[in-house]
């Protein structure tokens, strides 16, 4: 009889001692996808709001890293609440900011910051903000070599921008790019191979 007691003993011991780690298991897991979750809200923060161009490819980059990490998750569980967390944690650490129809789009479905339409209209959308940077810093300087500077950072980011633009559904974005070109004096015509 004793040894009985003493294997139900073990028994419930060994459950409870396993039960408990796969619960610290997954909230180290829960934490981990709650933390690429800030990421991800963070990241298209600067996205939606960068005027350097570095700033904006890196941080391109990393959202499709997070956003790949993330699509898997997203037909889990834990995943809706996890969001909810995430998106609470971003409130309280970015006070004055609110979440934009596009980070919320994209927690709810990241798989949107894996397409190509989404990789081009973030990008046209980054060149425009830059070239209205661009064009109120002209504005502002005196000297002619300053401005032409200004002029050339503008056509060598449209080059760049423009070269990741480069296949056929695109054309729209292209027509966007090169109208705001011609404001900095600059006439191209669109060309696609």
């Amino acid at each position: 009889m004793e040894t009985i007691i003493i294997i139900i003993i073990i028994l419930f011991i060994s459950i409870a001692l396993f039960g408990n780690k796969q619960t610290k298991k997954s909230k180290v897991l829960n934490n981990i996808q709650i933390g690429k979750m800030v990421q991800l809200l963070e990241t298209v923060h600067i996205l939606e709001n960068t005027t350097r161009f570095e700033v904006f490819s890196s941080r391109y980059k990393f959202l499709y890293s997070i956003s790949s990490y993330l699509l898997p998750k997203m037909n889990n569980s834990t995943y809706i609440l996890n969001k909810k967390t995430a998106l609470q944690k971003y409130n309280e650490k970015y006070i004055d900011h609110s979440i934009s129809i596009l980070q919320n789009d994209i927690l709810i479905n990241p798989a949107i910051a894996l397409s190509v339409e989404f990789s081009d209209k973030i990008k046209v959308l980054f060149f425009q903000r830059f070239c209205n940077k661009m064009d109120y810093e002209i504005s502002s300087l005196k000297t002619k070599v300053a401005k032409d500077h200004r002029r050339d950072l503008v056509l060598c980011t449209s080059k760049q921008i423009l070269s990741e633009l480069n296949h056929k559904q695109s054309v729209q974005y292209h027509s966007i790019i090169i109208d705001e070109l011609r404001r900095f004096g600059y006439d191209l015509t669109l060309t696609i191979e």
